[in-house]
């Protein structure tokens, strides 16, 4: 995996599609082979004489042959380097073209115009304008409503409109922003300013789409009608999409910070665990293309480690490939809190009983259904007496897990948005993340970044046959920008995945523990959470009227 991520950066391979063959493949691509000797007419690459190369210009393929050999570990930390070097192969426009398509990175106070985003400027003369572009935020980004994006849109609109005929900004496919058209038809670049909510945003991937009715207003739109003589909108690649602060805070689950950042697997001391199901050679395929995509997002060699079965092993990290039925109890906890229901074509059916028997069993696994602990936990035996004791002992855990929740999280069910637990469907790809307990921190490290929890992302199918179709399709750049939360559920005949929203969050500190940050932070939380604003507002009004009556009391006697 080592070499097919180098190959993928050095190349700049956007969307690698993985095969483990005995044989040579067909048609365009490359064949990388990891022993033996080079075949007849190779040449060796860069001087190195354990990597060599053989190009077919009629097919269009090209083998690589990585020799084994004493010198092969020094070849391929060659390659690596070379795959990470700043220095990337291709022209300037080549690089900053799939800078766009992977999605440009976002920084704080950066500035950017459609032009660098790839937006074609051109006149339009159609009835419906559409053009995405693609933003990738920090990792630890988190979204609020503590301020604004801004965006200053130059466009010109000649011609007569119909009414209501309006150019929308869409930020992950909600409408964030509405600019009505200008009927005046004036030939000068009309400026628009328009504020978009930071909220809408997510860490990781994201899509700005720009659209425009321009439907005349003596007729409909429709397919058949003809296209106007002349262009009647242009919208100018100097319009500029400006950002100020970004709140810094690392949210999990967030299924769209790791497949845009390989959060958190990428920068570890030790090599991420991924867990194949050896039901079938789909599932490595699958593997290998998914850190292979992921690698390609992050611009950075995801390192992994390879092994067949499961991921239950307490205390571990990593990913999972495999069929529902090999799922860690992960999937039972996830399944606890709806009905044991599967997604079919005709709407929602029943778990056979043989699969309700296997989740049940796991979800009693997972809960620890009849024992003293979950017992005394559901009586709260002792509670109080246990929170002073660690209190006095410095382990700010019961604190700190307060903390964590950062007042957002929804303990009403029916406020949630949709339904918390996983779809499962035959002919459907379900990617799930679960975050194990937050270890307990104690005061003396209350200013240190706390150590990352436990992280499991598995990635499910229940059919093998359909599932290098879907590995295809969710590895598509239009699918891929669009994960989010902390499940998600993605068919073929789908036109993006169906998100699910995370049934726990948890919040941990980064590197950015400025005062800007902090306030920003503390605006977003107080935002999200009006009844703690509410709560501290008329605390403060109670003190101040307290304290006012107490001061002219004083001043009477």
């Amino acid at each position: 995996m080592r070499a097919i991520n180098a190959i993928v950066l050095a190349a700049g391979i956007q969307r690698p599609i993985i095969d483990v063959a005995e044989a040579r493949g067909e048609g365009p691509g490359i064949d990388l082979v990891l022993s033996g000797n080079p075949p007849a007419g190779s040449t060796s690459l860069d001087g190195e004489p354990g990597l060599s190369y053989l190009h077919d210009a009629v097919t269009g393929r090209t083998m690589l042959t990585l020799s084994s050999g004493p010198d092969r570990e020094r070849t391929l930390q060659r390659l690596i380097e070379a795959a990470n070097t700043a220095n990337k192969m291709g022209s300037e426009p080549g690089r900053r073209a799939l800078a766009n398509t992977i999605g440009r990175p976002v920084r704080e106070g950066v500035r950017l115009t459609f032009s660098e985003l790839g937006f074609e400027s051109r006149a339009f003369d159609g009835n419906f304008f559409q053009s995405s572009m693609r933003l990738t935020m920090p990792s630890d980004f988190f979204a609020a409503p503590y301020g604004a994006a801004r965006l200053d849109l130059e466009s010109i609109f000649l011609g007569a409109a119909a009414a209501g005929r309006r150019v929308n900004i869409r930020i992950n496919d909600q409408i964030a922003a509405v600019v009505p058209v200008n009927q005046g038809g004036s030939s000068q670049l009309e400026q628009s300013r328009v504020d978009l909510p930071i909220q809408m945003f997510k860490a990781g991937a994201n899509t700005v789409t720009v659209e425009a009715d321009m439907t005349g207003s003596d007729r409909a739109c429709n397919a058949t009608a003809p296209r106007p003589s002349h262009p009647r909108l242009l919208i100018a690649g100097t319009s500029r999409l400006s950002f100020g602060s970004l709140a810094r805070v690392t949210t999990l689950p967030s299924l769209s910070a790791t497949l845009s950042h390989a959060y958190p697997y990428l920068g570890r001391e030790q090599p991420t665990t991924v867990a194949v199901s050896s039901a079938s050679p789909a599932y490595l395929n699958a593997a290998m293309t998914w850190i292979g995509r992921m690698s390609a997002a992050a611009r950075a060699a995801v390192p992994v480690n390879f092994r067949f079965g499961g991921l239950d092993d307490p205390g571990t990290s990593g990913l999972f490939f495999g069929p529902p039925g090999e799922a860690s109890q992960t999937l039972a906890r996830s399944m606890m809190a709806a009905e044991p229901t599967v997604a079919a074509e005709a709407g929602m059916r029943e778990i056979e009983t043989s699969d309700a028997a296997a989740v049940a069993e796991m979800a009693l696994a997972a809960t620890g259904e009849g024992s003293a602990t979950s017992l005394a936990e559901r009586l709260r035996v002792g509670a109080v007496g246990s929170l002073a004791g660690s209190l006095l002992r410095g382990d700010l855990g019961p604190i700190t897990t307060w903390l964590d929740d950062f007042g957002l999280i929804e303990r009403d069910m029916r406020k949630r948005a949709g339904d918390v637990s996983p779809l499962l469907a035959s002919d459907g790809l379900t990617i799930l993340q679960e975050i194990g307990a937050m270890p307990p921190q104690s005061w003396r490290g209350v200013f240190e970044r706390r150590p990352l929890p436990d992280i499991k992302t598995m990635i499910l199918a229940s059919d093998p046959e359909v599932l290098d179709a879907l590995i295809a399709k969710a590895t598509t750049a239009h699918a891929w920008s669009r994960f989010n939360g902390e499940a998600a559920l993605l068919r073929l005949e789908s036109w993006a995945p169906e998100n699910r929203a995370a049934q726990e969050r948890h919040y941990l500190p980064t590197a950015y523990p400025s005062p800007a940050n902090l306030r920003l932070s503390v605006a977003g939380w107080l935002s999200l959470n009006q009844s703690y604003y509410l709560g501290g507002l008329i605390m403060l009004s109670l003190l101040l009227a307290v304290t006012t009556a107490l001061v002219l009391k004083g001043r009477r006697t």
